[in-house]
C-alpha cells in the first residue's frame, strides 16, 4: 500500500501477542461478528478411545493411511477437536457436521444450520499441538511450528522468503535466527491459507517486515491482496518452543482464547 506520502506501508498490521492467559472455555460458547477466538488444544491429553466414532468413515480411512500410530491417533484427536469445537458454535452432534473442500484444500462447513451465520474456521497442527481459530464472515487462517531450526535453515528459506527477506536472514544468529525463521513461516503460512490458495500462490510473493519483537507484518505482496480489505497478521506464543500466526481479514477485534 503506498502511502500519500510516497513511502510503502504495510497492507497487514501487527499486533499484539493475542493471548496472555489461556483459559478454560465457558459451558455455553457464542460469537459475535467483531470476535475472534482461538482454541488451544493438547491432542495427548484429549484422545479417548472412542473419538474415532465421531469422524467419517473417509476421515478414517485418512487416518488408516497413515505410517505411524502416533501419527494415526493424532489426525483422529485433532479431527474429533475440531468437530466438537465446531459443534459448540453449530449447536449440532459433533457427527454430523459435513465439511466442503476448495479447489486448493481449504475446508469449509457444508450446509450449516439456518440459525448460525457463516462460520469460519481454520486449524494448524505440531506434534501434540493444534490451535483453531473462529470467526463470522471473514477469511481467516493459522498455522503453528516447533522451533526447531533445520540445519539447511537457508536452503529450506530459499523456498518460502524473497530475495531481500533471504538477505536479512542470513545476517542473523542465534535465537533471533530461529525466530524470524519461524515468524516468516507461519506468517506467510497463515496468509496463504486465510486466501484459500494454497500455494498456487508463491510464499516469495508475500514479504514481510518482523519486528524487534519478532512480530510480522506484511509490507508488500504481488497482486492478490492489491485494493482489498485491510488485513491483520497477529503472533501468538502457544506453548514454549513453539510459534504460531494468524492472519485476519479486518481487525481490531475482541479476542477470546481458551484451551482444552
Amino acid at each position: 500500500m503506498i502511502g500519500q506520502d510516497g513511502t510503502t506501508r504495510p497492507v497487514v498490521t501487527c499486533c499484539e501477542p493475542l493471548v496472555d492467559n489461556w483459559r478454560p472455555p465457558p459451558p455455553a460458547v457464542s460469537i459475535d461478528s467483531g470476535d475472534l477466538h482461538l482454541w488451544r488444544i493438547r491432542l495427548a491429553t484429549t484422545l479417548t478411545d472412542r473419538q474415532g466414532e465421531i469422524l467419517t468413515e473417509a476421515e478414517l480411512r485418512r487416518a488408516a493411511k497413515l505410517r505411524f500410530v502416533a501419527d494415526r491417533r493424532r489426525f483422529i484427536a485433532r479431527r474429533a477437536a475440531l468437530r466438537q469445537v465446531l459443534s459448540r458454535y453449530l449447536q449440532v452432534p459433533a457427527d454430523t457436521i459435513a465439511f466442503d473442500v476448495n479447489a486448493h484444500g481449504k475446508p469449509s462447513i457444508k450446509a450449516p444450520p439456518a440459525h448460525v451465520e457463516t462460520l469460519s474456521f481454520n486449524a494448524s497442527s505440531c506434534d501434540d499441538l493444534a490451535l483453531i481459530v473462529i470467526a463470522l464472515n471473514r477469511r481467516i487462517g493459522v498455522d503453528v511450528e516447533r522451533i526447531n531450526l533445520p540445519p539447511d535453515d537457508v536452503e529450506v528459506a530459499r523456498q518460502f522468503l524473497s530475495e531481500k527477506e533471504l538477505e536479512e536472514f542470513a545476517g542473523l544468529q542465534g535465537t533471533t535466527r530461529a525466530q524470524r525463521f519461524f515468524a516468516m513461516w507461519t506468517g506467510k503460512e497463515a496468509v496463504l491459507k486465510a486466501l484459500g490458495t494454497g500455494l498456487s500462490l508463491s510464499p516469495r510473493l508475500i514479504e514481510l517486515a518482523v519486528d524487534d519483537d519478532g512480530c510480522p507484518a506484511i509490507s508488500s505482496l504481488e497482486g492478490t491482496l492489491h485494493n482489498t480489505k485491510r488485513w491483520s497478521l497477529h503472533s501468538v506464543s502457544p506453548e514454549t518452543g513453539y510459534l504460531g500466526a494468524i492472519a485476519i481479514e479486518g481487525h481490531r477485534l475482541n479476542i477470546h482464547g481458551w484451551t482444552i
